[in-house]
């Protein structure tokens, strides 16, 4: 398995020079590795763009979190992926209430508004800062909190997609296929059935790398 993207952190307190930053950029490309950058407030997110703007884009990069997205930066997006952690609307959503400056509240942790913009989307627990359910994150991702932009609640089958994108691009739906390496989760139902619920116990059996890693008692005495 080759290297994946170069991951970038910013921190508000200490960002690089735009120059810098873009050149951090083009330096990971020429390597053939796209960039992951970690954006968390809304000057991060616009250093970024404007960083990638200047070194070019390559395929796979992605902005992790995007925890902050102001409306007029959407179409600047597409062509990237963006890496939420949806949950944390829920777990913090009092804390956001009361810390998070009121014009950004409206821009937390897009998705639905994400998706129509034509950006592509994945999602993370981002453990162990955020719960490590996958299937908690599915179900956050389904309701928001009234004063945390309700309208950015996207339905089961899209909250479920959230987790089906290939590890070098999470934003790209894996194909199940003969002679592809079985990274997957069996279920115990129809997928119907599992987006209703959300609920992890819908789960039989879970493989990595084509070797069985995780199994229900039921699953196990059938054996």
């Amino acid at each position: 398995m080759g290297l994946g993207p170069a991951k970038i952190l910013l921190d508000d307190d200490a960002l690089p020079p735009l120059h810098e930053l873009s050149d951090r950029m083009r330096h990971a490309h020429a390597a053939g590795r796209p960039v992951a950058v970690h954006c968390v407030t809304r000057v991060q997110l616009v250093l970024t763009l404007a960083a990638l703007d200047a070194a070019g884009r390559l395929p796979g990069d992605r902005i992790e979190h995007g925890a902050v997205i102001r409306a007029e930066t959407l179409p600047d997006l597409r062509g990237l992926t963006v890496v939420s952690q949806p949950h944390f609307v829920g777990e913090r959503g009092e804390q956001y209430a009361s810390d998070v400056a009121p014009e950004d509240l409206p821009d937390l942790w897009r998705l639905r508004s994400l998706r129509a913009a034509g950006v592509a989307v994945a999602a993370g627990s981002d453990a162990p800062f955020g719960g490590a359910d996958p299937w908690h994150v599915m179900r956050s991702a389904t309701a928001r909190p009234e004063n945390l932009g309700p309208g950015e609640a996207i339905g089961p089958a899209a909250a479920i997609g959230l987790f089906l994108g290939e590890p070098s691009a999470p934003g790209t739906p894996r194909r199940v296929a003969p002679g592809r390496l079985a990274d997957l989760v069996l279920l115990r139902c129809p997928p119907r059935e599992a987006a209703l619920s959300l609920a992890s116990d819908r789960v039989a059996a879970t493989f990595v790398g084509g070797e069985l890693v995780y199994a229900r008692n039921v699953l196990r005495a059938a054996k």
